[in-house]
């Protein structure tokens, strides 16, 4: 018998069956399977997806196809959902079990209480769908507020911004997701001179900082920055 693991950091409390072998997530995230097993993970009735047992699972293992974008292809993934539908469905993984993690810091291990997880069935969401119909999405907000009503999740309880459930995914696998690097974009009016758009992320891939200005004179016209709360919500722009 081999033991492997479900990384977003360790995911605790899934329900993982193989040909052989069934069970639940320990604390380190570990599952057990034999050589060459498919291994399929469920939270509650709910199919998470399902990949080749190997002593590491990841969230992107989940997803036939997918691979970790990174840069400027990453951003174009996430703001183009129907060209890279399948990176959606990871999005939504991580969003998931981030939201629903026990004591709502993900940094130190997801934890998935069983009685959270009894509240999903086989058809209690749509994970395919793009993440910005997810976020509003009737069923999930309706599994998490009735989470919060049973006491199982603080009642303060807000969904995992998706920027920040990547952000964290890309961290737990030890990829630099390039985000917090900054990018330029020329824009050519067809005269002179012309103008220079830059754009500043931050690690968790939000806008902290735009400029907007002369090209050619190097003076800028326009600063704007960005302030978030502890939810990722922006609060200002300056």
């Amino acid at each position: 018998m081999l033991t492997g693991q479900l990384i977003d950091s360790a995911v605790s409390g899934i329900r993982f069956e193989t040909d052989t072998r069934s069970g639940v997530t320990d604390s380190d995230g570990h599952f057990q399977y034999l050589d060459g097993e498919m291994v399929r993970f469920y939270l509650g009735d709910l199919l998470l997806g399902d990949a080749i047992s190997t002593p590491v699972v990841t969230l992107f293992d989940l997803v036939d196809g997918v691979t970790p974008f990174i840069g400027s292809a990453l951003r174009h993934a996430v703001c183009n959902p129907k060209k890279e539908p399948s990176f959606n469905s990871v999005i939504n993984l991580a969003v998931l079990l981030q939201t629903l993690d026990s004591d709502g810091n993900p940094d130190n291990g997801i934890d998935i209480a069983s009685g959270v997880a009894a509240l999903f069935t086989a058809n209690s969401l749509d994970l395919d769908q793009s993440w910005q119909h997810f976020e509003h999405d009737h069923s999930w907000r309706e599994v998490l507020s009735q989470a919060k009503a049973d006491g199982l999740l603080e009642s303060t309880r807000q969904l995992r911004k998706p920027w920040r459930a990547m952000a964290h995914l890309y961290a737990s696998l030890g990829i630099d997701s390039e985000l917090s690097r900054p990018r330029e974009r020329i824009v050519d009016n067809g005269l002179e001179p012309k103008y220079i758009l830059s754009f500043r992320y931050d690690d968790e891939g939000k806008l902290i900082r735009s400029e907007y200005g002369d090209n050619a004179q190097s003076t800028l016209s326009l600063i704007e920055t960005y302030s978030y709360d502890a939810d990722g919500n922006r609060t200002r722009s300056e």
